[in-house]
Order: C-alpha cells, then sequence, then structure tokens
C-alpha cells in the first residue's frame, strides 16, 4: 500500500474515506505501507520541523483523523465503508489505530534524517537550522515517552556541535539543559545536575543567562534539589528563577507560572503555607 503524504501539513489522502480504510487494513494485516511525498512536499516537512508551531499544527492534525469526517465520491461507498468499521473495530479504535501509525511515521522519519544530518555535520542544513530540527523532534520524542531515544540524539547533537566547533556557545547551553530535562525524567538527577550545572556555566561565561531560557534553566535546577530532598538549594535556584523571569519581562507568560507553581510546591514542603498560598 502507497499513501501519498501532501500536503505534508494536511494530506488529502486522509480526508478519504476509501484510503483510510486502506491503511487501516493494511496495519492491521501486517502488508507493508510505502509512505511517499512529492520532493518539494518532503523538502517542506523538513523545513516544516525547524518551526515549532508547524510541528505542533501537524502532529494535532494528525491526531484528529476521524474517518467518520472523511468523503467519498459515492455516497453508497462510503455508507458501506463506515458500516465496515462501526461493526468491526469500531470507530474509535480505528481512529486510534490510524493516528497512532502516522504519527510513528511522523517520528521515525524526522528522527531518520536528523541522524544522517548529524552524522554528516549537517549536510545541506545551516547549523541554526539543524538545532531547531533537534529541538523539536526531541520534544516529540519526549512527550511521548520515548526518552532514551530523545537524549540520545541531544548527545549526537552535541558531539556534532563540538565536532563544528561550536563549544561554550548558546547552542550548547541549550542542549545540555534540554539534556538535564531528559535526565530528570529518567529519574538520573545526578546526571540532570551536570547537565544543567555545565549549560548555566556556559550561559553565565557568554553572557546568555538573562533570558527566558537562563530561568528555566535555573526553574529546572530549582525542581532538580526538590527531588533531591535539597530545599535549601532549591530555594535559591527559584528565587534566582523567579529574578530572571522579571529581569526578561517572561514573568507572566508560561514560564512565570511554572517558576509560581514549583515555589509554591516548595513552600509547602518547607512548612511556610501562607507564602504557599501567595505563591499558587
Amino acid at each position: 500500500v502507497v499513501a501519498l503524504m501532501a500536503p505534508w501539513h494536511d494530506p488529502f489522502y486522509l480526508s478519504r474515506v476509501w484510503c483510510n480504510f486502506e491503511l487501516y487494513t493494511a496495519i492491521m494485516e501486517e502488508v507493508k505501507v510505502t509512505i511517499v511525498m512529492p520532493p518539494d512536499e518532503e523538502a517542506k516537512f523538513r523545513e516544516g520541523f525547524c518551526d515549532h508551531d508547524s510541528v505542533d499544527k501537524v502532529w494535532k492534525n494528525l491526531s484528529k483523523v476521524d474517518v467518520q469526517r472523511a468523503k467519498a465520491s459515492v455516497p453508497h461507498d462510503r455508507d458501506s465503508i463506515l458500516a465496515l468499521i462501526e461493526q468491526g473495530p469500531g470507530f474509535q479504535n480505528f481512529n486510534r489505530c490510524v493516528v497512532n501509525y502516522l504519527q510513528t511515521w511522523m517520528l521515525d522519519s524526522s528522527e531518520t534524517y536528523l541522524r544522517g544530518a548529524l552524522q554528516d555535520g549537517g549536510g545541506s542544513q545551516d547549523h541554526i537550522t539543524l538545532l531547531k530540527f533537534c529541538q523539536n523532534v526531541n520534544k516529540l520524542l519526549r512527550n511521548v515517552g520515548q526518552l532514551d531515544r530523545a537524549a540520545d540524539i541531544i548527545e549526537q547533537a552535541l558531539r556534532a556541535s563540538e565536532r563544528s566547533g561550536g563549544v561554550e556557545t548558546a547552542d550548547q547551553a541549550s542542549l545540555l539543559r534540554q539534556l538535564g530535562i531528559l535526565r530528570r525524567k529518567q529519574k538520573n538527577l545526578d546526571a540532570a545536575e551536570v547537565a544543567f550545572a555545565e549549560s548555566q556555566r556556559i550561559s553565565e561565561k557568554i553572557g546568555v543567562l538573562g533570558t527566558a531560557d537562563g530561568a528555566l534553566l535555573l526553574l529546572n535546577r530549582g525542581i532538580v534539589s526538590i527531588e533531591k530532598g535539597d530545599l535549601q538549594n532549591a530555594r535559591s535556584m527559584l528565587s534566582q528563577a523567579k529574578s530572571l523571569a522579571n529581569e526578561a519581562g517572561v514573568h507572566d507568560t508560561n514560564v512565570g507560572a511554572l517558576i509560581f507553581r514549583y515555589s509554591g510546591r516548595l513552600a509547602r514542603l518547607l512548612g511556610d503555607y501562607s507564602l504557599a498560598a501567595e505563591e499558587i
């Protein structure tokens, strides 16, 4: 079965009831499925993966596959296919199967391309574009619980950055912060602290700590300290994170909200319930 993903951000293929049924049947029968894109759409797919909003939009679009909304040239054919689905797996199971398959394809395709680009030093991609691609692939892998794969991508990106002379740069600090987040989620708190501390050292050295990313970095160091039971260090880190958020003008954004959330949690752990209420 060949599935044509064009346009890449909202494939026409998924709007046809027969195509959805064909894909589902191939998945269940373990028939080989080849997903293809025209060259120009493949280029747009890679470009889109460098934009956070585009990746989020496509991911959400794929999650909204609904065979009951799909169309057919002949109404009778559509009714017959929908009846088969309703009597068989049911619409919810059908949609979930197709969504999982397509999201897995999206992840695997982007990861394969990224690993190849990192291996050959970026290929036709410039360093900044490759970093954005890496950040978005890492985020998707992290969000679906593929923490080992996500960490491996970040470590490969760090090695590629070092090979290209990108030592002690803002990019390296960003990658180390992401690696720290992954290590924390893997419950490897010591490794997380090492990554965060190195990210902070670089950020301070090159003068980029006073940013929203800097506030996030110190927030994450505070979270690690909470999880390790070092509440006094957590208080120091969260206080610094709050100051940086104010300086960077992001105290009223998600960054500020996260800082207040964990500050409230810390206050409860310290037994300061009045402060906890204020933070929340």
